[in-house]
């Protein structure tokens, strides 16, 4: 799968100030990411594609110059979550199932992002355990 492709799904974070894409290889993971501040968006493929959203600890001016990548052992991390999370409807009833269409996982990642775009100034609410709760009451 070339990772190059990224950008035509993701390319959109860099009109929220994010920069990159970034390539990166960890192990036998091929990777992307986009970084502003403390938030960094990653795209890693190892036979399907994961998302996740991370924030640090403190600002790294090197990783969000792409000088060091977010699995470095330099980088303190205060939150990561898996982007598919954000769909609680899917993850809990109904398995998401992409019968190998990377395009289409793509493009479902890039609509989660672009549906919940709180999450690209750190607002991680979302994610909570108890968010889904709170919608089924109404309450959020």
């Amino acid at each position: 799968m070339p990772i190059s492709h990224i950008n035509e799904f993701f390319g959109f974070l860099n009109s929220y100030g994010f920069k990159g894409p970034y390539e990166y290889q960890y192990g036998r993971w091929e990777g992307e990411y986009y970084v502003k501040g403390k938030i960094i968006v990653d795209f890693s493929f190892d036979g399907y594609w994961s998302a996740d959203i991370m924030k640090t600890k403190k600002y790294y001016k090197d990783l969000e110059d792409g000088k060091i990548k977010p699995y470095s052992n330099q980088i303190k991390l205060h939150h990561s979550n898996n982007l598919r999370f954000l769909d609680h409807e899917r993850t809990i009833r109904k398995p998401i199932n992409f019968d190998n269409d990377h395009d289409k996982e793509l493009n479902y990642y890039s609509k989660l992002i672009k549906d919940n775009t709180e999450i690209l100034e750190g607002n991680f609410e979302k994610f909570s355990i108890i968010y889904p709760l709170l919608r089924l009451l109404h309450i959020k």
